[in-house]
């Protein structure tokens, strides 16, 4: 979705169908190879002038399918994304290292994170224009599982024959042999001697 600042006025509230073509293409553009897009989706948006910089309040339904990451049946999500982000007229922001006076946050290794904490909920705009795609494909891929069950009583895949086993028990014996008894089961005992 493309805005102008004149068009909002004081508020603005517009909504469209993002195409199952934009979808898929903001997945691969990230790499992930898991989820695809099962149809289009709805974004609805709300804008509203502070001053110079505008507040988006959003939200979007983004329908997703993959796979169970236990017994690897197809799965349907549907992914609600409410957020909001501050659109600041300013170019285009330096990293933290570069800017003067930044917090910069400090991980375990004690390098710095690639963010200031402070304008994390904010994107740069020209104060002309303000495209929402980059940040709504942000939010789509910050709300992403990691994995995916069909339920949580999900008994996944048998490790020996593969089986379902939400379909049924298939009667293999799962548990590993102690490899210090492994010899014995080739010993072969004749009756009556």
């Amino acid at each position: 979705m493309i805005v102008t600042v004149d068009e909002i006025g004081d508020v603005l509230e517009k909504s469209e169908t993002i195409g199952k073509d934009t979808l898929e293409h903001w997945l691969q553009d990230a790499g992930v190879t898991d989820w695809r897009a099962d149809g289009g989706g709805t974004f609805s948006a709300r804008f509203t002038r502070a001053g110079k910089n505008v507040v988006l309040t959003a939200n979007a339904t983004i329908p997703l399918s993959t796979c169970c990451s236990r017994c690897l049946k197809d799965i349907r999500r549907e992914l609600n994304l409410d957020f909001t982000t501050i659109f600041t007229v300013a170019p285009a922001r330096e990293l933290p290292a570069q800017q003067e006076g930044s917090k910069k946050m400090q991980d375990e290794s004690g390098t710095g994170a690639s963010f200031d904490l402070d304008s994390a909920d904010e994107e740069a705009f020209d104060g002309r224009t303000i495209e929402t795609d980059g940040v709504l494909a942000e939010q789509l891929l910050l709300e992403l599982p990691m994995s995916a069950l069909c339920g949580e009583d999900c008994r996944g895949l048998c490790s020996v024959c593969g089986k379902n086993l939400n379909e049924g028990d298939c009667g293999c014996e799962r548990k590993p042999m102690d490899p210090r008894w492994a010899a014995l089961k080739s010993i072969k005992i004749t009756p009556g001697k």
